[in-house]
């Protein structure tokens, strides 16, 4: 079975002034040891969304 690290504050206020900002690559830049897929549903459970997403549209 994997070990899981808990998320930190100071990771989870990362994930709430990048994401939606700078989505997952950018958290990922800042939280190295973080998997793109973790960051990425961390922040559907924080109901987080990035703003680089509408800006396609």
């Amino acid at each position: 079975m994997k070990h899981f690290a808990r998320w930190q504050p100071a990771e989870l206020a990362i994930m709430r002034t990048t994401y939606p900002v700078g989505g997952y690559k950018a958290v990922a830049a800042l939280l190295p040891h973080r998997s793109l897929d973790t960051i990425r549903m961390r922040a559907m459970k924080m109901g987080l969304r990035s703003q680089r997403r509408s800006r396609a549209a």
